[in-house]
């Protein structure tokens, strides 16, 4: 009884060690989308999403003093 218990906490060991690990090596991929009433267009794409966010705050900016 007292194997099984121990096998069952190791094998949850072990797999929440794998689940933290894919999360690390995931990649995020991060869009700017701009989006019409004809169409829809992935404008551009980036892994950092900082440098997304200053892009759609650009965009923004642009739309709103044009």
């Amino acid at each position: 009884m007292v194997g099984i218990a121990v096998g069952k906490i190791n094998g949850f060991l072990i797999l929440g060690f794998i689940a933290i690990a894919v999360g690390f090596l995931v990649n995020h991929k991060y869009y700017v989308v701009l989006k019409t009433s004809a169409s829809e267009l992935q404008a551009l794409e980036s892994k950092d999403e900082d440098y997304i966010d200053e892009v759609i705050h650009a965009l923004n900016q642009a739309i709103i003093y044009h």
